[in-house]
């Protein structure tokens, strides 16, 4: 039931997401691509992935059991897992100006990456790199928006 909620909720914020990225100031671009861009996209991958996911859960999991009645300890280890994202991204909106967008997006990424799935440490570094690099890099230089930027480049 967790993952249902939680995936019906991110569809959610994808849309709002992709309303709100409307709402963004294009005057000082120049060209046919803004700023709002690369929010839609990333929106739309959201609500897409979240809906897929949606429906595996659907289709694997009846309502009444998950995995096999051990629900107490799974949704208590869901709920805790939940609420260390909650903390991570109320951290993660704090640092956001001070350290700037890659540094603590790369921080944030793999926080939640190790708190989802334990180990692998290198892997999930990687992938938090790759992830707020690009995400930077399509932003501010092809997008031509700002994010905050790192702090000893100012």
């Amino acid at each position: 039931m967790f993952d249902r909620i939680f995936n019906l909720i991110l569809v959610a914020l994808g849309v709002a997401l992709y309303w709100h990225s409307g709402t963004m100031t294009t005057d000082l671009t120049s060209g046919n691509i803004g700023p709002e861009i690369l929010p839609r996209v990333l929106a739309i991958a959201l609500i897409i992935t979240a809906s897929l996911n949606l429906a595996t859960i659907m289709r694997k999991q009846p309502a009444g059991r998950i995995n096999g009645g051990n629900e107490d300890s799974d949704d208590r280890s869901a709920y805790t897992k939940f609420l260390i994202l909650v903390g991570l991204l109320v951290a993660y909106s704090l640092l956001l100006e001070q350290l700037g967008y890659v540094i603590s997006t790369f921080l944030f990424l793999l926080a939640a990456i190790q708190t989802m799935e334990r180990g692998r440490l290198l892997k999930s570094a990687v992938i938090s790199a790759a992830f707020a690099g690009g995400v930077y890099l399509l932003y501010v230089k092809v997008a031509l928006g700002s994010l905050p930027p790192l702090p000893f480049l100012e």
